[in-house]
């Protein structure tokens, strides 16, 4: 029975997850309301945050040019408030700003979407050299590049930069074709960082701070952690049995394009203003109308709703272009309604694989619901209430696994009475089925998520799942050696047979 309690926890490890998949998340169409029930918003969103125990999250929402709702709740860390005007890490929505900027260059006749990545980066080049030639800027944009990091995970330093991060792609294997296979890959936006570097002749973040925020008025947006720290930076949050766990957020510069750009939720809504507006807001215009409409256009071969740095759905009869963002500690969801005329920014600052998987979705969609007039959608259970049973879980285990090595003395007396297949699997199994999870979690995992696994990943997105899964395998290796500690004694007294 022992040795089935590292398959046990696996299994009680991915449940929760995989639960979330099937969670509602829509409801029937409604009119426009006439106005947001600002005191409903208010109360499901301080009910969000008690279900999921979630320190901070940062609200927008507009409706045409007004400012609807613009307001923080909760904690920021180091004992300040979240407001509206509190930097946050925004992940993958960065995203968005990458491809504003490349959609510029075209505007302005400077990159061209359906011409080659080599146009504009002749060294560039992945493991394949014909799929290197094929990939376009387009391709890039819409994560139809032919790579995913089921093919390649970067294995340099953290603080390499754009240009290197792409130049270390020339080991990348890829796992699709080119124009025609979807797989969502963060290096794909570092080779637009790239080329937007060597079409501009500026720095990437120069670009984007002078081209973007600045035109903008985003005064609480940031490239660089040190300035967005000096501003107030929001304290970032792990998950642990959840309990929110404050942890340093990591910085990966070769990533900026992808997913590590800071801002306020003010800021935000100014820019998704700009999304929704044709590319101006207030007397700045950052890009043509055609240059908007085409960033919120599907056109891959791939068939996947994913534009340029955007995401287009169907939620509660209306259109939806938005996109999340998940860093480590933080969790982004921004979302654009054209029908409504209205945004919506909302920025967390605490984030885990369970949190990103089913808290975020449940937080927009009842938000969304909210403004356009609808009851927010229910159901699941609460995260804090799915944390505190996974501690009972961790705690009962860990107790069975002491109690066995504990009562080790009396395990010979047992082992001499088995029959001789029996007794060895009684031994080799405290080694194989760790040696089995080892194996198969990250295969399991990588086909869950359909995205590269790292143990670095797994720790930083669950690491209650993999400390339970850890202390697990560790103590069922113990009891292992300590068996077979226990027959060498014996065999050298004779008193026990192999």
């Amino acid at each position: 029975m022992t040795r089935m309690k590292s398959a046990l926890t696996l299994l009680l490890i991915v449940l929760p997850a995989a639960l979330a998949v099937f969670l509602p998340a829509s409801a029937a169409a409604a009119p426009a309301p006439a106005e947001i029930d600002t005191d409903t918003l208010d109360a499901f969103i301080r009910g969000q945050m008690a279900r999921h125990s979630l320190p901070g999250l940062a609200l927008a929402i507009t409706v045409g040019d007004e400012v609807v709702v613009s307001r923080g709740y909760g904690q920021a860390g180091r004992g300040l408030p979240m407001t509206a005007d509190t930097p946050l890490f925004i992940g993958s929505l960065a995203k968005s700003f990458t491809a504003l900027a490349v959609m510029q260059l075209a505007d302005e006749g400077k990159v061209e979407l359906d011409a080659p990545a080599r146009t504009y980066l002749p060294w560039f080049t992945v493991a394949d050299e014909q799929v290197a030639a094929a990939i376009s800027v387009r391709d890039l944009l819409q994560h139809t590049s032919g790579l995913s990091d089921l093919g390649y995970l970067p294995a340099h330093g953290d603080n390499l930069s754009i240009q290197d991060g792409a130049h270390a792609l020339a080991s990348a294997r890829p796992t699709g074709t080119p124009g025609r296979t979807f797989q969502y890959f963060n290096a794909n936006y570092g080779v637009l960082g790239a080329i937007i570097e060597a079409t501009s002749g500026m720095a990437y973040q120069d670009y984007i701070q002078a081209r973007i925020f600045d035109p903008l008025g985003m005064r609480n947006s940031y490239h660089n952690p040190r300035d967005a720290h000096a501003a107030g930076l929001a304290q970032g949050y792990g998950s642990l049995f959840s309990f929110s766990l404050p942890r340093p957020q990591p910085y990966f510069a070769y990533d900026l394009p992808a997913g590590f750009l800071m801002m306020s939720v003010n800021d935000l809504s100014r820019y998704l203003r700009v999304q929704l507006h044709g590319g101006q807001f207030g007397g700045a215009r950052v890009l043509s109308p055609s240059g908007v409409a085409a960033m919120h256009t599907p056109t891959g071969a791939s068939g996947v709703p994913y534009a340029m740095g955007w995401r287009v759905s169907e939620q509660f009869g209306y259109q939806v272009i938005g996109h999340g963002g998940s860093n480590e500690n933080f969790l982004t969801e921004a979302m654009l309604i054209p029908e409504l005329d209205m945004t919506i920014a909302i920025l967390i600052n605490k984030n885990s694989l369970l949190h990103a998987l089913y808290a975020s979705p449940q937080i927009s969609g009842g938000v969304l619901a909210i403004a356009a007039g609808q009851p927010a959608p229910a159901g699941g259970l609460p995260l804090r209430l799915v944390g505190l049973a996974m501690l009972a879980g961790f705690c009962v285990n860990m107790a069975f696994n002491l109690r066995a090595l504990f009562n080790l003395k009396v395990w010979p007396v047992r082992w001499q009475g088995m029959k001789p297949l029996a007794r060895l699997w009684d031994v080799a199994g405290h080694f194989i089925i760790p040696a089995a999870l080892a194996l198969l979690v990250p295969l399991a995992m990588r086909a869950w998520l359909r995205r590269g696994f790292t143990l670095r990943l797994a720790f930083s997105m669950m690491p209650d799942g993999i400390l339970w899964l850890a202390l697990g395998m560790l103590l069922d290796i113990i009891q292992g050696c300590a068996k077979l500690a226990l027959l060498r004694r014996r065999r050298g007294g004779r008193a026990l047979i192999l």
